[in-house]
């Protein structure tokens, strides 16, 4: 006699991680870059001023590397949760859902993730790296979790 659908053994999921919230701030965090950061715009401002002559070109300069570095110059709130990922600065957030991501590739300090499922030219520039601070290993799982298991 066939089992019916009710006597069929149903796979048991395991729990998701609980949410994780954590800040990076990386001039507060590593006073090192923040003598190296101010090293690195001193030498623009003196290369462009020394070549062009004109200050207000060298303030420019500095200005774009200052605007190329955000990250590195104000605090950001990450978050995992079942929804996605979520990224906070100076009150605006935006949210990176789990199934907008297609892979992810561990790095020395954090993770990317990437949209795609498989490499693609330019996909460097459509990655996001979430440095994990102290919660590496609940990132992790975050990630398997929702990313390997199917968890969406």
């Amino acid at each position: 006699m066939p089992a019916s659908s009710s006597q069929r053994s149903k796979t048991i999921r395991p729990a998701a991680p609980p949410p994780i919230r954590w800040r990076v701030w990386y001039l507060a965090e590593h006073p090192g870059w923040a003598v190296g950061w101010c090293l690195l715009e001193g030498a623009v401002w003196w290369l462009v001023l020394g070549v062009t002559g004109r200050g207000y070109l060298a303030g420019l300069a500095v200005g774009v590397v200052m605007l190329a570095s955000w990250r590195l110059l104000t605090p950001i709130r990450y978050e995992l949760n079942p929804e996605g990922i979520l990224q906070a600065v100076w009150g605006l957030q935006w949210k990176i859902p789990w199934k907008a991501i297609g892979r992810y590739e561990e790095a020395d300090s954090g993770v990317w993730v990437w949209p795609t499922k498989s490499p693609r030219p330019m996909d460097g520039f459509r990655a996001v790296y979430l440095p994990w601070g102290e919660h590496r290993e609940a990132v992790l799982s975050h990630l398997r979790y929702h990313l390997e298991s199917g968890a969406f």
